[in-house]
């Protein structure tokens, strides 16, 4: 037997290479379906696992079953999802893609519509590199129908904010019609009314409310609206309500769900605080802060200030926390530099004076919010500012040669008018006009030997125009009486006369001196003139006359000789001397005012008249300012959102934000800045250098940026303070408001009634926390309630500022004390704008400028006596007991039993139907109440007690005595 021969290795390695290799062997990219879900979405687990390691770039899901179609969408990191055509859907990595061995998950890739019956579809997916394709394979999935069922939507009743709209839409699988929809509340506290559609009736039932079809029920795929549901009442805090709701065929069951409706909230407008400006001297000057509260929300990103009385105007020289793009004498316009603010916030302080010639010591003012220039809503507050009577433009005349002037005005025409026409008239006989000749920006109209009449650009209140030059023939003359006026789209409006002395030989007029002093931090300036008028005269006095409002003129080192005969405090100074002289003059100048270039008149004058006037201004600089840090709260108590303000003077760029804590024990637990941005935190975590992508130029807002801080054991509030930064140079920085500690304890405020005096209120202020209380603010936060500004009290040592819905006491010298309380402040209300109902209140307790504490109360002003829960069974019904002692003097007791809880009215009524008082009014749970009743002065007779419970009245008669 011949043994088999083995082939030697040589062999075998060519059969190795030369015969045909399994496919099994060779490896393909991974595509698989991992997840279905019977409304047509799949996600798919991507491997790389091509032999040719090549990276994937690409990958394409093509639909293989005819009518169906991809949605477009798909999870997947930073791959773009495009759509070529609609049976194909694409997932491009660009410049990156899926290298050898790496997986990825590709998530929710969906069909255009939900399967409408159960069937199977195919996919066919593809792998590329580039253009070049990798792998193929195709996957059966199975789309399954949808179980169908009924709907129920709400929208907001567009009249009435405590109503929805209710639509029923008959979408079941079971294609029954719905004769029945039942309305369960979820919510403790809220039973809302529901009001049936033509053809349904309702009917409620232990909580429940059912409305049924008669006699009409509603049809496969048929929409049923009109059902109306209102909520009368809410529990407090409350924002949504949940509701359980079913739908039924003749007691068969056929959908049911949750819907959760989220109540409306009552229309309000934005309010507004208007006081004095601190900065400025002048009662007309008003700081404005402005507060988002409308209703329904919307951010403002600016707002329109108006004067609404007739006769007061705009001073020029507004200024805000944002831009100002519009300001006329009746209108300013802010526009805020970014988004603007949202809903419960404020911005202030815009500043802005008033010239007041309405002859009425008040003005009513106008501020309207707006949202991407659309209007929100508007409010109104009337403000002191003092009357003055009315004037006149002022003109002036200054002469370059001997027969030649230039003329020119300041519109300062009260009540306000904008001026665009100019004329003069030559009112003696000899003398006339030789040449005329407009400024820039006018025109002459007509011209005569005699009158010339001007028209151009509008010049506004507070805005001057110069540059008239007339030349004048004087003859026999050497006087010229000119009439000059100005007006308004040919209304005149003002009109004076100037006695322009002309001679043939050589004129020309004195100068006037005006430099700054070097004094930083000051307007300080050396003022007067140099005589070198001709023809020439003596002199005997020097004037200058404010033009800009609210600036005041203050002399110091007038020469001998001179003396100062109006000191400047009204914005006129008048330096004069009783002999006559050839020399000029030179004095020390300080001026104040609200703006930074004052406009003023000069004048030299001798026993004549006026020699030389003349329009000029001068600069103070302004105050050196710091930039303002935004702060708005975070999603928690130790959380603030910030964004820095570049409003620094002198101006300078900020490279870098350095945020520093300076309660020991406490740091940044987190700091969330914008991506582009970088930091530096320190190892102790309590200071973060924040440098954004670009420097914060001036006037500019940066980005906002989260800053999370830590909370030290037993600490009361966490100071912390912001740098701007340049380089290594600090260039300004100014502490942040503390953030209370949630562990430590908080300040307690009770308010206590005075059954003397319905809705007046005896408040308590309790420090229960550490440091002193030397501040106590109260916000009425509801529109239309106020507080009486007679009736406001103050403890002793302690001032009141504000108006009557935002009050803010504060001290000096007797703070409150750790653990030490203080009494003495006491508010009456004023709610009948709102028909007596209840309203919120804001306090809060301070410590210098940060807030301690703050909280919110409802105010019921007919609530005055205290009502008593008594220990004793819950009655089957409302019941209202015989009041004791009966008959009474003085007072007596009522007792009144509610089997749930209910909303409940307990008020006193004479025998002619006028209600003498209201013992207490709210929601009350299951149990007995006692309620005193202190007659005061009421006269003796019979008297009727009402218990109003829900739906159920009861009445008691009461005998007082004398």
């Amino acid at each position: 037997m011949r043994t088999p021969s083995i082939p030697s290795l040589p062999i075998l390695l060519l059969l190795f290479f030369f015969l045909p290799r399994s496919t099994a062997l060779a490896q393909c990219d991974s595509v698989t379906a991992v997840k279905k879900s019977p409304t047509g979405c799949t996600n798919w687990f991507v491997q790389n696992r091509n032999v040719d390691r090549k990276t994937i770039t690409r990958i394409r899901f093509e639909l293989l079953t005819s009518g169906m179609s991809w949605a477009g969408t798909a999870l997947v990191d930073s791959w773009t999802v495009a759509l070529p055509a609609p049976n194909i859907l694409e997932l491009d990595a660009g410049s990156g893609g899926l290298r050898t061995g790496v997986d990825m998950y590709v998530n929710l890739v969906c069909l255009s519509r939900v399967c409408a019956n159960d069937r199977d579809y195919q996919v066919k997916w593809t792998t590329f590199d580039g253009a070049t394709q990798i792998c193929s394979g195709t996957e059966t999935l199975a789309c399954q129908a949808m179980e169908r069922e009924d709907s129920l939507a709400a929208t907001l009743h567009p009249v009435d904010w405590r109503c929805h709209r209710l639509t029923l839409h008959n979408f079941n699988s079971l294609n029954l019609a719905i004769d029945e929809l039942s309305l369960t509340s979820l919510t403790p506290g809220a039973n809302p009314n529901i009001t049936p559609p033509a053809g349904w009736a309702v009917q409620s039932n232990a909580g429940t409310t059912t409305l049924t079809a008669d006699p009409d029920p509603l049809n496969p795929n048929d929409s049923l609206p009109g059902i109306q549901l209102c909520f009368t009442q809410t529990p407090p805090n409350t924002d949504t309500v949940s509701l359980l709701w079913s739908t039924g065929n003749n007691g068969i069951g056929l959908s049911s769900d949750t819907l959760r409706i989220r109540l409306g909230r009552q229309p309000r407008c934005d309010s507004m605080v208007l006081t004095f400006d601190p900065n400025k001297t002048n009662p007309a000057c008003k700081a404005l802060t402005f507060f988002n509260l409308h209703e329904p929300q919307s951010d403002v990103t600016s707002i329109l200030v108006q004067v609404v009385s007739d006769g007061a105007v705009f001073s020029t020289g507004a200024s805000g926390p944002w831009n100002l793009t519009q300001e006329t004498a009746k209108f300013l316009r802010f526009v805020a530099p970014g988004t603007g603010i949202g809903n419960g916030d404020s911005v202030g302080t815009f500043t802005f004076c008033v010239t007041n010639a309405s002859g009425v010591d008040s003005v009513l003012f106008r501020v309207t919010s707006e949202t991407a220039g659309k209007q929100i809503c508007s409010v109104e507050q009337r403000a002191f500012v003092p009357s003055i009577d009315g004037l006149c433009d002022l003109f002036l005349a200054r002469r370059t040669g001997g027969q030649n002037y230039v003329l020119g005005f300041f519109n300062r025409r009260l009540p306000a008018l904008p001026v665009n026409g100019f004329s003069l008239e030559i009112l003696n006989s000899s003398p006339t006009l030789s040449t005329v000749s407009p400024p820039s920006g006018w025109t002459l109209q007509n011209s005569t030997s005699a009158s010339a009449a001007f028209r151009g650009t509008t010049v506004f209140p507070g805005g001057t125009a110069d540059g008239f030059e007339v030349a004048f023939d004087g003859a026999q003359q050497d006087t010229v009486l000119l009439q000059v006026c100005t007006s308004f789209d040919g209304n005149e409006a003002c009109c004076d006369t100037l006695v322009l002395p002309i001679t043939s030989g050589e004129s020309r007029c004195d100068s006037l001196l005006l430099t700054e002093a070097p004094v930083p931090g000051s307007c300080q300036w050396k003022a007067g003139f140099v005589n070198l008028h001709l023809p020439a005269s003596l002199t005997t006095q020097f004037r200058l006359q404010a033009l800009t409002p609210s600036t005041r003129f203050n002399a110091q080192n007038v020469p001998a000789g001179w003396v100062v005969s109006s000191d400047g405090s009204s914005g006129v100074l008048t330096v004069q001397r009783d002999t006559a002289t050839t020399e000029g003059l030179a004095f020390d100048l300080t001026v104040e005012s609200s703006s930074e270039t004052v406009l003023f008149e000069w004048c030299t004058e001798d026993a004549s008249g006026p020699i030389c006037c003349g329009f000029d201004s001068l600069f103070c600089a302004a105050e050196e300012k710091c930039g303002e840090m935004n702060v708005q709260e975070g999603s928690h108590a130790l959380q603030r959102r910030l964004s820095f303000h570049n409003i620094i003077s002198p101006e300078a760029v900020v490279e870098q934000l350095r945020i520093s804590v300076l309660t020991a024990g406490t740091g940044f637990d987190a700091v969330n800045i914008p991506k582009s941005w970088t930091m530096d935190i320190s190892a102790t975590k309590d200071t973060v250098i924040i440098t954004p992508d670009a420097p914060i130029l001036t006037d500019n807002i940066s980005a906002s940026f989260d800053l999370t801080l830590s909370e030290a054991p037993g600490c009361d509030s966490i100071r912390w303070q912001w740098e701007a930064m340049a380089g290594d140079a600090m260039l300004c920085g100014s502490m942040l408001p503390a953030l209370p500690c949630p562990s430590a304890a908080c300040d307690t405020v009770t308010f206590s009634t005075d059954a003397a005096r319905p809705c007046c209120f005896d408040i308590r202020v309790q420090n229960s926390g550490s440091g002193e209380i030397d501040g106590f603010t109260l916000s009425v936060l509801t529109p239309g309630a106020s507080a009486f500004a007679s009736t406001i009290v103050s403890p002793d040592d302690w001032t009141l500022s504000g108006d009557t819905t935002y009050m803010q006491w504060s001290t000096t010298g007797s703070p409150i004390l750790e653990a030490g309380s203080l009494d003495g402040f006491t508010v009456c209300f004023n709610n009948g704008w709102i028909g007596n109902e209840d309203f919120l209140v804001l306090w809060q307790t301070l410590t210098g400028r940060t807030v301690r504490c703050s909280d919110t109360l409802t105010i019921a002003c007919d609530r005055t006596l205290t009502v008593e829960h008594l220990d004793a069974a819950i009655p089957a019904q409302a019941t209202l007991q015989q009041n004791y002692p009966n008959p009474f003097a003085d007072g007596t007791s009522i007792v009144f039993a509610l089997p749930h809880q209910q909303r409940v009215t307990l008020q006193v009524y004479d025998t002619h139907g006028r209600r003498v008082a209201s013992l207490c009014s709210g929601s009350y749970a299951a149990g007995s109440y006692r309620v005193h009743f202190d007659a005061g002065t009421l006269p003796a007779g019979m008297y009727l007690v009402r218990l109003t419970a829900g739906n159920v009245v009861r009445t008691q008669r009461m005998s007082l005595i004398r």
